[in-house]
């Protein structure tokens, strides 16, 4: 009896100090679907602490029945407690409601302000709107990410702007000039600032600042703090387009109170910025393509599919083995023969597609695509998750192709499988482009389709979509550096390029959207860089009305093989409404 009792004191010892011991917890921090940088979490009050890093993640040393606290300034404190079922903590930080307006009765529908004149004469009291080179912005009117800090906001203590923004807007961070893995204070030497999205994963491109239609490429630590009324944060595609190329990293709009400041380092005209004219240098479709193998010239003169079908045989002969010829006579067989069997019959006949690289087994998908041949196009996708399944690229492929042939279940399946891994730090990022491209395409399933998708899930996902003409670009080669080209109604052209020294691992997707408050013609061109000898394939979708169930979407398929040459890939006719 006495050996009883003493096994069940040990047993109940050692569960007391199982209970007790303490082992590390990690999660993952967001606002709006977005990973938060720099949330302290701390464990109970004055216990453990640590800073989430730039993806939002975070480790912690904890015990079951401590309660962990997430602080970030101008959002609510969000706490959770350790439990036995617990291993990862994710936490969705909230912004502080602000209280609103006493004694105020509406009497109607508050009206939008719209005209420049409207919204000058509103300026004053009205924290939501920022003065621009370009005129007034209204952050609750326009079709792209605004966010505003009024001067009651801003610390008299801040030393200069650098610690104005700090901690204030999601998404960017002090770093060192150069590497911004290097994370720095407001008082470092060489600090600057770079923004979610700035540039590429790649490539990198600090921000930049307007100061009352001045333009600073440099941090402006000369101006005075306390003569700041207003600064907005635009990171945006659709909001940077009219500034060009200056300001691929994004761009801090700041108005003083007296429209006043002292220095003129690093200063530049606004006009300098706005001076992005563009040349009608891209060559057309027909002028690149007289630069392609002899194979097309042939097979684009038979005037028969049996001539064809003849021509392609006999360069068979020589290029047999060749993914190029292959992808090149699909395409030629489905677009110029109108989809003809013959182009399937490839395909059929093509014995073993396993051994194929995976740049081919993608272009080949996207042809499928561009052909309306999804449920093909999936076999192929499938194939690329085999080979490569540590990559998120990988299952955004595979969770599009299933949403577009309607399999809504399985494209949720891996939405929340990737999400899961990454989680657990299981998954090989591939950067900031290919996480906000899954952002943006899991909140489609959710709005679009809402009762097919698992509800109360956990995913990364944007509040509200980006409004305008949605374009996606994917390319089948990760190791293709690319520079597209975006010219506006008004001729004026925006520039976003992935070139760089490379790395082991990137992301082969891009998404724009490009806002109604620009209504006319668009161009679209490309500049290609050519590592390898073999063209890389590249597929651009278009959707209009994006986000709505009248969504419509164009998909094309372009082959890239000339080196340094600005190219035009096509034309967008963006409405206004």
């Amino acid at each position: 009896m006495i050996r009883i009792k003493e096994i069940i004191f040990v047993a109940l010892l050692f569960i007391t100090f199982s209970m007790n011991a303490q082992k590390v917890y990690q999660g993952m921090t967001f606002h709006k679907g977005r990973p938060l940088a720099n949330v302290i979490v701390m464990v109970n009050e004055g216990g453990n602490q640590t800073k989430t890093d730039k993806n939002g993640r975070y480790k912690i040393q904890a015990k079951i029945g401590d309660d962990i606290f997430f602080n970030y300034i101008d959002m609510k404190q969000a706490v959770r407690r350790v439990l036995k079922s617990t291993f990862v903590l994710n936490v969705t930080m909230e912004s502080i409601e602000t209280e609103g307006l006493k004694n105020v009765t509406v009497t109607g529908q508050k009206k939008r302000l719209v005209t420049q004149q409207e919204l000058s004469l509103a300026y004053n009291t009205n924290v939501n709107i920022i003065n621009t080179g370009f005129g007034f912005l209204n952050k609750e009117t326009v079709g792209f990410g605004l966010q505003i800090l009024d001067e009651k906001d801003i610390s008299p203590s801040a030393i200069n702007i650098l610690a104005v923004i700090q901690g204030r807007f999601p998404g960017a961070s002090i770093c060192i000039q150069g590497d911004p893995s290097q994370k720095t204070s407001a008082t470092s030497r060489g600090a600057v600032i770079y923004m979610r999205g700035g540039g590429s994963i790649k490539h990198p491109i600090q921000a930049i600042y307007e100061i009352d239609g001045f333009i600073f490429e440099t941090p402006p630590l000369f101006l005075d703090v306390s003569t700041i009324k207003r600064i907005a944060k635009i990171s945006s595609f659709a909001g940077v387009t009219r500034y060009g190329a200056i300001a691929a990293g994004g761009i801090f709009i700041i108005n003083t109170k007296a429209a006043m400041f002292s220095g003129s380092k690093g200063r530049k005209d606004l006009a300098l910025a706005k001076n992005n004219i563009y040349k009608s240098d891209a060559i057309t479709l027909e002028q690149e393509k007289k630069n392609r193998p002899s194979y097309f010239n042939e097979l684009y003169a038979c005037t028969t599919l049996k001539e064809a079908k003849e021509v392609y045989r006999k360069f068979l002969k020589n290029y047999g083995t060749s993914e190029i010829y292959f992808l090149d006579s699909y395409a030629y067989f489905s677009n110029y023969w109108n989809k003809s069997d013959y182009a399937k019959e490839l395909i059929v006949n093509k014995k073993n597609f396993s051994n194929n690289s995976t740049s081919f087994l993608k272009a080949l998908a996207y042809y499928l695509d561009a052909n309306g041949e999804e449920e093909k196009a999936c076999e192929f996708y499938k194939k690329v998750f085999i080979k490569e399944p540590n990559r998120c690229q990988s299952y955004r492929d595979l969770a599009n192709n299933y949403q577009q042939i309607g399999n809504l279940k399985k494209a949720t399946d891996i939405h929340i499988r990737y999400n899961y891994l990454l989680n657990q730090e299981f998954l090989t990022e591939d950067g900031d482009d290919v996480f906000d491209l899954i952002g943006s395409e899991f909140n489609m399933l959710q709005r679009l389709k809402r009762a097919s998708v698992t509800p109360n899930s956990k995913l990364i996902k944007k509040e509200e979509p980006e409004k305008g003409v949605r374009i996606v670009f994917e390319w089948s080669s990760e190791n293709a550096d690319i520079a597209l080209q975006f010219v506006n109604p008004k001729n004026k052209f925006y520039r976003w390029s992935n070139i760089s020294e490379s790395i082991a691992v990137t992301s082969s997707s891009k998404e724009f959207f490009i806002n109604h408050d620009m209504p006319g013609k668009w161009l679209v061109n490309i500049m290609y860089k050519n590592k390898d000898i073999k063209p890389t394939y590249m597929k651009t979708t278009i959707y209009t009305d994006y986000g709505k169930p009248t969504q419509q979407q164009k998909t094309q398929v372009h082959r890239l093989s000339l080196k340094d040459v600005n190219q035009h890939l096509f034309d967008i006719n963006v409405s206004a409404k």
